[in-house]
């Protein structure tokens, strides 16, 4: 089991447990790994023992547990993260026991004895990476939409113009503009500062021209 955080920066290896268990204690393992990361997601493999304990921590616990269907290109897998590696965007602690024996799996995959860690890595980069772009995605909409709404408020402003302005005196709507201000032509009344505004475009105008 290998526990991932991302951040900006890239995605940060927490901690690493491995061990050849029977399944009560593989389930008690995870239990306690979820107890003390939180995490947001649990991947499984959907095979083997993997399925029964997907079925058994979905009946008795809460934690978010997700079945991966996988191949049987390992090796592919590992090429599609390999560029994160290569950006330097894969963190690891500084120190841990078993930081070295994790290491030099990755380095000789896939010719080494063993490549559970290397499993576990890629499909968690993989999955952070698919969720990355689709934050991506969500992110764009968001902001096309904020830009949408903006340009719509703008249309929908109100316009003040002399023709549509109504004296407050007489109520007369025969008004002319005078040095920045409104002058009625039935009462010669002066006025400026608030106005009664006639508004844009209206919404169905609007919409009629939005782009669909």
């Amino acid at each position: 089991m290998t526990t991932w955080r991302s951040a900006e920066a890239g995605h940060y290896l927490l901690s690493l447990w491995r061990g050849r268990v029977e399944f009560p204690e593989l389930k008690r393992q995870v239990s306690s790994q979820a107890e003390q990361w939180k995490p947001h997601a649990i991947l499984v493999e959907d095979k083997a023992s993997g399925q029964s304990l997907v079925q058994e921590l979905k009946m008795a616990t809460r934690f978010p547990v997700l079945p991966i269907k996988v191949d049987s290109d390992k090796r592919a897998r590992a090429e599609a993260v390999t560029p994160l590696f290569e950006a330097g965007r894969i963190f690891v602690p500084e120190s841990a026991p078993w930081l070295q024996d994790y290491l030099d799996e990755l380095a000789v995959f896939p010719f080494g004895v063993h490549d559970d860690a290397v499993d576990s890595t890629t499909q968690a980069l993989n999955y952070l990476r698919e969720q990355s772009c689709c934050l991506g995605v969500i992110e764009y909409l968001k902001q096309e939409y904020a830009a949408q709404m903006a340009e719509t408020s703008r249309l929908m402003k109100p316009t003040v113009n002399a023709e549509t302005q109504r004296c407050p005196k007489c109520l007369n709507t025969a008004i002319a503009r005078v040095a920045g201000e409104f002058r009625c032509s039935q009462c010669g009344h002066q006025f400026g500062g608030k106005v009664t505004p006639s508004w844009g475009p209206s919404r169905k105008e609007i919409l009629a021209k939005w782009p669909q």
